[in-house]
């Protein structure tokens, strides 16, 4: 199974809805709560989680002033 996000145009929902209920058996609609808060939400935290591994392993590279 693979997860994705969809952005579907206002005017087009509605088709797109029907097609899914017309194909329920292999599609599950869920909402994030994450990304109604924030649509960058797991592009942020995977960023995040990248500057934190970098610093607790010493590989960031520090600046000067």
């Amino acid at each position: 199974m693979h997860t994705i996000s969809v952005q579907i145009q206002d005017n087009y929902l509605q088709k797109f809805m029907n097609y899914v209920n017309n194909h329920s058996e292999s599609i599950t609609i869920t909402k994030d709560k994450n990304l109604e808060y924030d649509p960058y939400f797991y592009e942020r935290k995977k960023e995040l989680e990248q500057v934190i591994e970098e610093c607790e392993n010493g590989t960031m590279e520090m600046l000067e002033i």
